[in-house]
């Protein structure tokens, strides 16, 4: 199955775009690769296309790259904020029993 496209124009060119979620996620993406074009051509004084993919390549990569890291400590201290209530439940679910018992 191929995956839905709108037409956008990144950078000086018009593509068509996968649409990531939604159309209007697609578009703030679009916007988002756009500005980071922008800035990399205002930093210098011509335009070496291949240096320029490349330099957005990288950034792109490594904002991907920190998301991933941040994604996955947010995992890790869910999980044990997870387990740290597991056992607080169990504790309580214990102490439930021997109320139970002695009643």
């Amino acid at each position: 199955m191929t995956a839905a496209t709108i037409p956008l124009r990144v950078g000086n060119t018009q593509l068509q775009v996968p649409i990531i979620h939604c159309v209007e996620t697609t578009e703030a993406v679009v916007h988002s690769v756009n500005a980071k074009l922008a800035a990399i051509e205002e930093a210098s004084d011509r335009i070496d296309s291949h240096r320029f993919a490349l330099q957005a390549a990288v950034h792109f990569a490594s904002e991907l790259a920190q998301l991933r890291l941040s994604m996955e400590e947010d995992d890790r201290a869910l999980i044990h904020t997870l387990d740290q209530l597991a056992g607080s439940i169990e504790h309580l679910v214990a102490s439930l029993d021997d109320l139970c018992e002695r009643i």
